[in-house]
């Protein structure tokens, strides 16, 4: 299998081209990630905004459990549509990561390592690691959203 230290660990123009690729490839991968998010998360937040509205309109418990009862249901659906597109996005992702590192020139055994080549293989992992905080992050603030919805239920 080819990999990133293989390639770095012999310094041309052919793999210069290809670590090039590779790094514009991450690059756009972590980009389809965070605008997903920033989607996925104004979605959330115009939702909730919908949601304490029609709260904010309820004028007995039945209606205000109506309300509340769509809000969650609608932010079910939400997350459930936002995990399969993350899933799909990461699906993608990785066939054009791989598909960009299979298409490298192949690298004699006798290579030694770039100085930099710890360096380089964080940036990936780093613009990667950063995409999936902010779908955490998102996650979460979900979980908090409807952790409030239920204790504001009023009494029955």
């Amino acid at each position: 299998m080819i990999t990133l230290e293989s390639m770095l660990a012999n310094p041309g123009k052919d793999n210069l081209d290809a670590v090039s690729s590779l790094y514009l490839g991450a690059f756009v991968a972590a980009q389809r990630l965070v605008a997903l998010n920033i989607r996925a998360t104004q979605s959330l937040m115009e939702s909730n905004m919908s949601s304490v509205q029609a709260l904010a309109r309820a004028r007995n418990l039945e209606n205000w459990q109506e309300a509340q009862s769509a809000a969650t249901q609608q932010l079910v659906n939400q997350i459930v549509g936002y995990a399969g597109d993350f899933n799909e996005v990461v699906a993608e992702n990785q066939k054009e990561l791989t598909s960009l590192l299979q298409a490298a020139p192949p690298v004699p055994a006798s290579g030694k390592p770039a100085a930099n080549l710890l360096a380089m293989s964080e940036v990936v992992q780093t613009m990667l690691d950063a995409a999936l905080h902010s779908r955490n992050a998102m996650l979460d603030m979900a979980m908090r959203v409807d952790q409030r919805r239920q204790d504001a239920a009023p009494e029955s």
